[in-house]
């Protein structure tokens, strides 16, 4: 995910304000990116939540010292945790909140 962070400026900036009329491929170019992140949001909600679940067959809570050692050392129990019982959930909820709406756009972006 931080790729994907550090990416975006730099997409941003790769289609400056245009001069003229025809910015059909400019257009063209952010929609395809825009496509790209509206799956990558959906898929990877998708798979928080599976992730969510299957936390739940864990034997014991997350511990600060599961991570010393790891490929995330800066991850607290806390935040492990917070990451299941509040974002994806409030995420979740916010897709959901008009109707599903949301989500059926990310669904058709996807072409689903």
């Amino acid at each position: 995910m931080k790729k994907l962070l550090l990416a975006l400026p730099v997409i941003f900036m790769a289609f400056p304000a245009l001069a003229t009329q025809n910015d059909y491929a400019v257009r063209i170019a952010v929609a395809t990116q825009e496509t790209i992140l509206a799956c990558q949001i959906r898929d990877d909600l998708d798979l928080l939540v599976k992730l969510g679940i299957r936390r739940g067959d864990f034997v014991t809570a997350f511990s600060d010292g599961d991570f010393t050692g790891s490929q995330i050392p800066w991850v607290s129990a806390f935040n492990a945790g917070g990451m299941f019982d509040f974002v994806a959930a409030d995420l979740n909820t916010a897709l959901a909140a008009n109707g599903n709406r949301d989500i059926q756009i990310l669904e058709q972006m996807c072409g689903d």
